[in-house]
């Protein structure tokens, strides 16, 4: 799968986005929630300053981190971005990386989330945002109660669900030879989502992420 790499450029403001596209790198306006919420307070006056194709995935893998560590672009202000770009993360299915490529992810990731507080650590939900969850999933309930009585009526499914739900959190886990005790605290020490890393435990692509057997 051939994917580009580009920078685009803020024409009023002069930010800065370095990311990567499977779509037109001319006509894509980027991604990343810095970026995002940047053109809708300035508006989408962006310019497209450098584009490269690559059909190599290992090769666009480097170029990507090198790039992302030269110019700094997690912790200068002339970036949007808010973590290093590795040309995979998010990438349609097709690309295959090679094992040292793999590792090299890993490793970006650690050092770059290492230390990290995450974003919502500490922080409750409004009031106002709990009564919209509420609203959304009631007007669902009604619009596919067979849905609702199959996931939720039935307290041996709800039992069921949990205790996969803890037997996937709670598994030890081990990241680079680092045995973490949990999903959970793996999650908080590398500061990803529990989501993104239980995706990466369970996928081929990241092989030094994996469960760590207790029987």
């Amino acid at each position: 799968m051939k994917t580009w790499l580009y920078i685009k450029q803020h024409n009023k403001t002069g930010l800065k986005y370095f990311g990567k596209t499977v779509k037109d790198p001319i006509l894509y306006n980027g991604s990343g929630n810095r970026w995002m919420n940047h053109l809708k307070v300035h508006g989408r006056d962006i310019t497209t300053v450098w584009c490269r194709l690559f059909s190599n995935t290992d090769k666009l893998v480097e170029y990507a981190l090198n790039f992302s560590e030269k110019n700094n672009i997690v912790e200068s202000e002339e970036w949007a971005n808010l973590q290093p770009e590795n040309g995979i993360d998010g990438n349609v299915a097709g690309n295959k990386c090679s094992s040292e490529t793999k590792n090299k992810i890993s490793r970006n990731t650690i050092n770059t989330h290492k230390g990290q507080i995450p974003w919502n650590k500490g922080k409750a939900m409004s009031a106002t945002y709990k009564a919209k969850i509420v609203k959304g999933l009631e007007k669902y309930r009604i619009a596919n109660p067979d849905w609702y009585e199959k996931s939720f009526g039935n307290p041996a499914i709800r039992e069921k669900r949990e205790a996969k739900r803890l037997a996937v959190i709670c598994k030890p886990v081990c990241v680079d030879g680092i045995i973490y005790p949990s999903a959970t605290a793996t999650a908080k020490a590398l500061g990803l989502k529990k989501t993104t890393l239980i995706k990466r435990v369970l996928s081929k692509n990241f092989e030094s992420y994996r469960y760590i057997s207790t029987t």
